[in-house]
């Protein structure tokens, strides 16, 4: 292997700059709707949000790192994030620090980032300053905060964020790290109990996919047995979430709402948890109870 390089941020900020306006959501978001509960934090619905995240390409920083002497990854090759945060998990013998690997593909396209800047604001310690991986279209989990180390390899990491946490049982029984966010709804009013009154009332959230471009929404007011398609606002943007509205002609009684997107792949929600990822990919279509008086 080359001799290691050192980038100052000031480095990383004379590079040309990019910016991507992403959604990243949590591989946990929606947790605690798990029943039986799920290990983990419990996270209800507010572990995703929407920024334009900046800064320069990864695949510039890797150019610069090779340019200045170090080794690029091969083809094929891995490359190795590592964050500076360190911590024990459950189970583990000793103290370890966060460390992710990206595919080469991943790692060089040209909208995963090392961010510096978050809505054109320096980031906050809180977002991963100063600097920070952004791996669009993927969950929070890719997204290396205070970056530290990157290490191109010829395997993918067998660090613990890889191998035993943030991953999926394979049909053969293994563990997969887990990638893609997967498609998702959410209505954000009327809320779960709400009571709203008779006629016309707007239903409004956002959705997000990950691997394909949002195709569509649709809304249900009997649980999911019936469906009807929502009107997606404003222009479509490949990474960042799109707020939806649908029209009701709400109608005395109690009803169950319900929303559901579709990638243009054909992706979908299912009716129900992912047995394979306990805890994670919670993007079933979940019903909400809403009283129209």
């Amino acid at each position: 292997p080359g001799a290691a390089v050192e980038l100052a941020i000031e480095d990383l900020d004379a590079l040309p700059p990019r910016s991507v306006v992403a959604t990243m959501e949590c591989a946990g978001n929606g947790r605690r709707f798990n029943d039986p509960p799920a290990r983990g934090v419990q996270w209800g619905t507010g572990a995703v949000s929407n920024g334009e995240w900046s800064g320069p390409s990864l695949a510039d920083v890797l150019d610069t790192a090779a340019i200045a002497g170090g080794k690029f990854a091969p083809k094929g090759a891995h490359i190795h994030l590592t964050g500076a945060d360190r911590g024990r998990p459950d189970g583990a013998p000793r103290e370890i620090p966060y460390r992710r690997s990206l595919p080469r593909e991943k790692a060089l396209d040209p909208d995963t980032l090392v961010a510096l800047r978050l809505n054109g604001e320096p980031l906050t310690a809180e977002h991963g300053a100063p600097a920070r991986v952004v791996v669009p279209g993927w969950y929070g989990m890719a997204s290396v905060k205070w970056l530290v180390a990157i290490e191109p390899s010829d395997r993918s990491s067998e660090d613990h964020y890889m191998t035993a946490d943030y991953t999926r049982r394979t049909p053969d029984g293994g563990l997969e790290p887990l990638d893609w966010m997967e498609p998702k709804a959410e209505i954000a009013r009327p809320a779960d109990g709400a009571q709203v009154k008779a006629g016309t009332n707007i239903v409004v959230g956002a959705a997000w996919t990950g691997a394909a471009p949002l195709a569509s929404v649709e809304v249900s007011i009997d649980g999911g047995q019936g469906w009807r398609p929502a009107l997606l606002d404003g222009p479509a943007t490949r990474y960042a979430w799109r707020l939806w509205r649908w029209t009701w002609d709400a109608r005395p009684g109690r009803h169950r709402l319900a929303a559901r997107a579709a990638d243009a792949e054909g992706r979908g929600q299912p009716d129900s948890p992912d047995p394979a990822a306990p805890g994670y990919l919670n993007h079933w279509v979940r019903p909400r109870t809403v009283t129209v008086a």
